[in-house]
């Protein structure tokens, strides 16, 4: 909102630490990171601007390419320069930052992530959605207002963005059981934060004995009163952004520099790299058949075929499949272009095998990729999960990796 925006034009001021002193702080900050026994950190817009995606109060005199925050614009009148180095959240690719924060975690060193952004970044870079806390929510996500089942969406699920406080979606929960009405995950200024999130991140402030501070301004509440708990606590804050915030009398160390350029320095002491953003999407295909009740000696036969995240959950990333039968089989092919895709049959026989081709939303250009699922003819059920890895500088998927599970409980992350 536009009266969020900084009005003090010294506290718009971006300072920049030279070079050798900005040396000096990462590398005690890195002794902090490795001596330290519960590490979390704490995210702003800050970290997503390298990405093309503005942030909210950065002045008119901004360095940063995505130019002017969006809030400081909206105070002005002013709409966003053309030029600005811009894009959608959906075509967006992690930062350095971000796979940096992937990779902490991996090797032990972070235990738990709290973001203010919206943008839904750390959860599609990878980062273990158990351990993070996206307390305004995610644009890319909607939950059931009834059972609370939750559904991620390769597009935005906000339906009516002029009317912020309506949060109906128009879709509705798959639970045949239940059948709620979805509402999208967003948290608009005057809205509670989600209580478990909230709750979590506190739990965490009060166990850390460092806590980072990552590109925010740490001006809205109650997500500031986050950080600020871990040195009521004891635990030591760091606090990385080029402007200044009301946080930093009570920090213990204050970086004014890109979280790029700090992120990137501290994995280089450490001697980690960081690793490449590859676009990961799951597929599982769910092959069933029964004896028709209908027409004697006949198959009731059905093949779903679904998305969903590293842990199991429904995730909408096609916008068509198409199931493609061998030649033996006169049905010929079908296509589907609403969910749920699945096609359903009654022959005398199962087919040996089905192809099945996924069209997906291709906000990074990802071509169709075709599965070939064999089919044994006196197996009852039937589940094969896919992971396929999208390379984004070569354009194209990496094989295909096939995990010989039945099923995949919430709690479960799939591994290669």
């Amino acid at each position: 909102m536009a009266n969020t925006a900084i009005q003090d034009e010294a506290q718009k001021r971006e300072i920049f630490d030279s070079p050798e002193v900005l040396d000096v702080k990462v590398g005690l900050l890195a002794e902090w990171i490795l001596t330290s026994n519960h590490f979390i950190v704490f995210t702003g817009a800050g970290v997503s601007t390298s990405t093309g995606i503005p942030d909210f109060r950065s002045g008119m005199n901004t360095k940063l390419p995505t130019g002017p925050g969006v809030w400081e614009l909206k105070a002005h009148g002013l709409a966003r320069n053309a030029n600005s180095a811009v894009v959608s959240s959906l075509r967006a690719i992690p930062s350095p930052t971000h796979m940096a924060l992937v990779e902490l975690q991996r090797c032990g060193l972070l235990k738990f992530l709290v973001t203010q952004n919206t943008d839904g970044l750390h959860r599609r870079s990878g980062f273990p959605p158990s351990l993070l806390a996206e307390l305004h929510g995610n644009t890319n996500l909607e939950r059931c207002e009834s059972c609370g089942k939750e559904y991620l969406r390769d597009f935005q699920t906000r339906r009516c963005p002029q009317h912020v406080h309506n949060h109906y979606t128009g879709r509705f929960c798959d639970d045949r059981t239940c059948q709620g009405r979805l509402i999208d995950s967003i948290v608009n200024f005057g809205e509670n934060l989600p209580t478990v999130p909230l709750q979590q991140s506190f739990k965490h402030a009060e166990s850390a004995d460092l806590c980072l501070c990552l590109g925010s301004s740490l001006r809205v509440t109650p997500a500031a009163n986050i950080p600020e708990t871990v040195p009521e606590h004891g635990g030591k804050l760091v606090i990385v952004n080029l402007q200044p915030t009301p946080l930093d009398s009570i920090c213990d160390l204050r970086i004014f520099a890109l979280v790029d350029d700090v992120m990137q320095r501290l994995m280089q002491l450490f001697e980690m790299s960081i690793p490449r953003f590859m676009l990961a999407r799951y597929v599982r295909l769910e092959f069933s058949q029964l004896p028709s009740e209908l027409i004697q000696d006949n198959l009731d036969w059905e093949l779903h075929v679904r998305g969903i995240d590293e842990q199991g959950q429904p995730y909408s990333i096609f916008v068509q499949v198409d199931f493609i039968l061998p030649a033996a089989f006169s049905q010929g092919n079908f296509s589907e272009r609403v969910e749920p895709f699945v096609l359903r049959q009654c022959t005398p026989t199962v087919p040996e095998y089905i192809d099945v081709r996924v069209h997906f939303q291709g906000h990074y250009g990802e071509p169709p990729v075709l599965i070939h699922l064999p089919i044994a003819p006196l197996q009852a059920k039937m589940v094969q999960t896919y992971r396929l890895d999208f390379d984004l500088q070569a354009l194209e998927w990496r094989p295909n990796v096939i995990f010989e599970k039945d099923s995949i409980s919430p709690d479960h992350k799939l591994e290669p």
